[in-house]
């Protein structure tokens, strides 16, 4: 059973701390820990499900699109949750942040809707954080670490060219997949990778405000909710 799994990996990990930390005995550990954390994690409502605003500034150049999130986490944030060592994770045993995944419109009463064989079409954006929903206190939290990822089709052409410096480097083996399967990722296909700081209000309200420096050219990013409408998660 997932609890016994649970806690007779915990236990283990505390009496073999050295070997905890080295693989495959880390990812055992780890995946025993938060396969039911997670379960748990994704079938609650977010606290930060909705229709968000975002405008976009670089230098005098402006921008304003939206996105509608699923009303549940989609998947878990992987980037924080690689950097925790097992010693980490087995003090606070909860998953360490999820992405949100929605969709981008360029107005706010578009349908923010899309067919399953459009699914490689669509304006995809994923909002990360560090929400940690299962986690003692987590509420409370009014400050979240996170990331804006979206599709550089969902911003106008424009822009793509500073956006495209927060592309991340394709992995030399996915690079020779793709070139082998005669697949080339389609420019507006690419996903920039904008860090944020996330805050929420007691009101509800959720915003973020980030400036970045990109080739001597100034980046502002804001993120807004504007309600909490979200759109059906097709998985």
């Amino acid at each position: 059973a997932d609890s016994a799994k649970r806690a007779r990996a915990m236990a283990w990990g505390r009496t073999n701390a050295a070997a905890a930390e080295l693989e495959p005995a880390r990812g055992i550990v780890r995946r025993a820990v938060l396969e039911a954390d997670w379960r748990a994690a994704e079938r609650a409502p977010s606290r930060l499900r909705g229709t968000y605003r975002v405008d976009l500034a670089i230098d005098d150049q402006r921008s304003t699109w939206y996105f509608r999130t699923h009303d549940r986490p989609g998947y878990p944030w992987r980037g924080l949750d690689s950097l925790q060592t097992t010693a980490a994770l087995i003090a606070s045993p909860y998953s360490a942040g999820y992405r949100l995944v929605g969709y981008a419109a360029a107005t706010p009463d578009a349908s923010f809707s899309f067919e399953a064989r459009e699914m490689m079409r669509a304006l995809l954006v994923w909002l990360a954080t560090d929400d940690r929903p299962t986690a003692p206190g987590n509420d409370a939290r009014r400050v979240l670490s996170g990331m804006l990822e979206f599709k550089l089709a969902a911003t106008p052409e424009s822009f793509w060219n500073d956006l495209e410096a927060f592309v991340p480097r394709m992995s030399a083996r996915d690079s020779v997949m793709l070139a082998r399967l005669n697949r080339p990722v389609e420019r507006g296909q690419k996903q920039p990778q904008l860090p944020l700081t996330v805050r929420l209000d007691e009101g509800g309200g959720v915003t973020a405000d980030t400036t970045f420096r990109v080739g001597g050219r100034t980046l502002r990013i804001v993120l807004q909710r504007i309600d909490t409408l979200t759109t059906r998660r097709p998985f």
